[in-house]
């Protein structure tokens, strides 16, 4: 009878782990559902655009792919559009200045 209460007790713990891992999900899945609303776009639209072949580790191998590459870009220069109007400015009016 002991073994029995015991193997009850496990199986209650391990329904409780999975509960609080479907709420878990749950969640996500809402989150994920809210950012697609504030762009726009519905589920059925990103399920559509999808390849039948998708899996998630392919997707995993894409994301660490980009990640590293991403990573080996290094610090990216935020101001440099702003810098390269200022100097084609520049020129612009360096070149009016040499065609007179």
């Amino acid at each position: 009878q002991q073994a029995i209460v015991g193997d009850i007790a496990k199986r209650q713990e391990q329904l409780d782990s999975l509960k609080i891992e479907a709420e878990g999900y749950r969640v996500r899945g809402t989150a994920i559902l809210e950012q697609l609303s504030e762009i726009g776009v519905t589920l059925k639209a990103v399920l559509e655009t999808l390849p039948a072949e998708t899996s998630e580790t392919n997707w995993q191998r894409d994301l660490e792919q980009t990640s590293a590459a991403i990573s080996r870009l290094g610090a990216v220069n935020l101001a440099a559009v702003e810098e390269y109007d200022v100097q084609a400015e520049r020129k612009a009016h360096l070149d009016t200045q040499f065609d007179d």
